[in-house]
């Protein structure tokens, strides 16, 4: 279509930016949100899978020709294949294993309430770069508010979304659901909802999708 063709330009520059930077994170989201898109599109699924293939194949001869400016950088990065020879799992996984387990750790010593919004830096061993968040949505929610704030979030926003179920009928909001499942499965190795920009992002498709359609006129 029309839509598809002034969109392929944005798609192949993102997917060239995803594998010429390394980032597997982006790169399993993209994959998520595809595959979401071919099982709920279904009337769509052929130009879907189109675009989709043509994002990627001119991603990786883009990203194949541009210098590599950094070792983290390139598409052996980006698909794992630089990380089958790591000595363990926390080596692949880029730390994040020893973070978790860290975070969970100092979670447990105040687990009601936690130890605050934005405190995290505080609380890292010595030796170790300064980090924000621990990579993952879950465990920093923990960390921040305990039990007892998780318990309240999970509750609000599945309260939320219990209510409005039904809403989810048309394209718009279930493309809206897709993005914002993806964004909750990014947030599960990324601090993708820490910082405020792709937060707001998260916020605005969250509302989208549970806004009940207009009625035709």
């Amino acid at each position: 279509s029309r839509l598809a063709i002034m969109m392929l330009p944005i798609g192949v520059a993102a997917m060239a930016l995803v594998l010429w930077t390394g980032s597997r994170g982006p790169l399993l989201a993209i994959a998520f949100a595809t595959i979401c898109c071919l099982i709920l599109f279904s009337e769509s699924r052929r130009a879907i899978l189109i675009y989709a293939m043509l994002c990627f194949g001119l991603g990786i001869a883009i990203a194949s020709i541009l210098p590599i400016p950094n070792p983290i950088y390139g598409i052996l990065q980006a698909f794992g294949i630089a990380d089958v020879s790591a000595e363990n799992l926390n080596r692949a996984s880029s730390g994040r294993i020893e973070v978790w387990l860290y975070t969970i750790e100092e979670a447990m010593k105040r687990p009601f309430f936690g130890w605050g919004v934005n405190q995290y830096a505080h609380f890292l061993p010595d030796g170790r770069e300064r980090l924000f968040h621990p990579h993952n949505y879950p465990v920093q929610l923990l960390f921040a508010s305990g039990f007892v704030g998780a318990f309240l979030v999970i509750a609000a926003t599945g309260t939320l979304v219990w209510q409005r179920r039904c809403f989810i009928q048309g394209r718009p909001q279930k493309f809206n659901a897709i993005i914002a499942a993806t964004l909750l499965l990014y947030s599960l190795y990324d601090g993708i909802l820490y910082f405020s920009y792709p937060m707001m992002i998260f916020v605005l498709v969250f509302i989208g999708c549970l806004q009940p359609q207009r009625a035709p006129a």
